[in-house]
């Protein structure tokens, strides 16, 4: 058997990443209404190696989430034992989880060496060595125990949930996932009773408490606000639109003007024409010599630009604004590689990802739904575009309180481009 100092202290933990999913999935299971510290969540190698570290994070942190195990079979085809989680998990870590599902089933806090004052650290390392922590914590279950199924009769504890779930989406409506409202309650009932065993016992009175209740509120609403920033940023439309604005401003794809140009004598151009302001859309500046008939030694430089990259689609410039053109295989073919290169898995399919641009109003994609493509007229000729206000990819907000995609009338932009 092991004791508490022998099995978690900071030289060891219960469980660590570098074990196989299975292995740590079977510690969760043995690790039954304790606190589970696994150690270390920091994927490195190539890439598939961090594919490994991706499968075994969402082995985990799924199924600790959803309270199930990996189902096996034995030799003989009979189902074997199925190990799911029982510990309340806690993960050090170096690097976050990929996804914005796995994100919001886990409560995030970033930590730095400033954020810890160095005396209370001391300090509290002393009330872990002298066994203050386990005392404490093992007095608490011992006064919990009994009213656990009087609560659970009661269903006191329950309603709780509900009304601070409720409370939690009210004051944070930007957090982006139900699942984290429901997180920050179910850390409310737990320092709500640790709080009133602490009173019961009369280890701190009740305006005491009551001052720590408010405090840890503060700390609540801090996370889930933090926890809403993590989910954004994973979330599939977004990583989309910044990636485009990453392929443009690299110059690993350009866009060409989409209005129909013509020559000195009428016909029309057949040369990509570079659109305004080619800059910010995957083109370079260049300079064409042109050599002046009857005099050899004259020549006339003229400005141009020069696209570089693979084409990803066209701009049209209207007098309400402009309006991106995307060709969807080729700008979601860059954009998978580009994300393949930071290795970060594109979990959805390229028609599933135009469908969420245009559920959430950030895109015309098709007619019917599928995500195809909305048929239109390019010097013409009919080819299929995903068409997004360029303000999207061009100028993407950063600050929180104007990100929001719904309230800036995307739609009626981006409609207006038509099929003439």
């Amino acid at each position: 058997m092991y004791t508490s100092e022998a099995f978690f202290s900071e030289r060891a933990l219960p469980a660590n990443w570098s074990s196989t999913g299975n292995a740590n999935e079977k510690m969760l299971f043995l690790c039954k209404d304790a606190v589970c510290e696994m150690d270390d969540y920091r994927p490195v190698g190539d890439k598939r190696q961090l594919g490994a570290y991706s499968l075994k994070g969402e082995q985990v942190l799924r199924g600790q989430a959803n309270k199930q195990g990996k189902g096996r079979m034995n030799a003989d085809r009979s189902i074997a034992e199925t190990y799911y989680s029982r510990a309340m998990l806690s993960i050090s870590g170096e690097d976050l989880p990929p996804g914005e599902s796995l994100l919001a089933r886990t409560t995030i806090r970033s930590v730095s060496d400033t954020d810890i004052p160095g005396a209370w650290l001391t300090k509290a390392q002393g009330c872990v060595q002298d066994g203050v922590c386990v005392r404490t914590m093992a007095a608490f279950l011992q006064w919990l125990a009994p009213q656990i199924d009087a609560l659970k009769e009661s269903r006191e504890l329950e309603q709780l949930r509900k009304q601070k779930r409720d409370e939690y989406a009210e004051r944070l409506p930007r957090v982006e996932h139900k699942r984290v409202y429901t997180a920050m309650a179910d850390f409310f009932i737990g320092f709500e009773m640790f709080m009133r065993f602490a009173v019961d016992v009369e280890a701190i009175d009740e305006e005491r408490a009551d001052e720590l209740r408010e405090i840890f509120e503060c700390a609540m609403l801090d996370v889930g606000a933090e926890q809403g920033k993590y989910i954004r940023s994973a979330k599939p439309e977004q990583q989309f639109l910044e990636g485009i604005a990453a392929i443009l401003s690299s110059g690993r794809g350009y866009l060409c003007e989409a209005q129909t140009k013509f020559n000195e004598s009428g016909v029309q151009d057949e040369v990509p024409q570079a659109p305004n302001e080619p800059s910010a859309l995957g083109w370079t500046h260049g300079r064409e010599h042109v050599q002046e008939s009857g005099d050899s030694h004259t020549v006339t430089v003229i400005p141009s630009w020069i696209a570089k990259g693979k084409q990803i689609g066209w701009i049209n410039t209207t007098p309400d604004g402009s309006i991106i053109l995307l060709e969807p295989n080729a700008a979601f073919a860059e954009f998978h590689k580009l994300m393949s290169e930071q290795g970060v898995t594109v979990t959805n399919s390229r028609n599933r990802l135009y469908q969420l641009l245009s559920e959430k109003k950030l895109a015309v994609t098709d007619n019917d739904g599928s995500g195809s493509g909305k048929q239109t007229k390019i010097h013409g000729r009919n080819v299929r575009t995903i068409q997004i206000d360029a303000k999207w990819i061009l100028t993407v907000t950063r600050d929180d309180e104007e990100y929001d995609y719904t309230k800036n009338g995307a739609t009626n932009l981006v409609a207006q481009v038509t099929d003439e």
